[in-house]
């Protein structure tokens, strides 16, 4: 697909996804500011990807779109996502509780997302599925 279309963002969500859960940071950074569709997202994690790597970008991204919730909607499973690749399990169980509260229709794929993979067996996971009725 991105060799027919370089700038498909599922395509790159998906590979960030993937390598992220591989342990290839550097591919995963990669796919990520070409797959997220916020530029200011994309500008925080290429300022902070230098300087404080993979973890540490994803953690100022998402505080960043945690700041500006406070004054517009931001995408709780963003928010969770970008947490997720930072490492903060109890900030990404915060936003999928959030997702659910707010009516996220992207809730219902965090029990098939690998982005969330470490969590699945997690009480607070199980939780948060267990609220919007599905499976875990």
């Amino acid at each position: 697909m991105l060799a027919a279309h370089p700038g498909f963002a599922p395509a790159h969500e998906v590979l960030w996804s993937a390598n992220f859960r591989l342990g290839k940071y550097e591919e995963a950074f990669s796919h990520a500011v070409r797959g997220l569709a916020d530029p200011e997202v994309v500008e925080v994690l290429q300022e902070a990807y230098p300087e404080t790597g993979y973890a540490g970008a994803m953690r100022r991204a998402a505080e960043m779109l945690v700041a500006r919730s406070q004054q517009q909607y931001v995408s709780p499973m963003q928010v969770a996502l970008l947490f997720a690749h930072a490492g903060d399990s109890p900030q990404v169980l915060e936003w999928l509780n959030r997702a659910v509260d707010l009516h996220d229709t992207q809730i219902v794929y965090a029990p098939m997302r690998p982005d969330f993979e470490e969590l699945w067996d997690q009480p607070g996971f199980l939780e948060v599925m267990r609220r919007i009725n599905l499976p875990a």
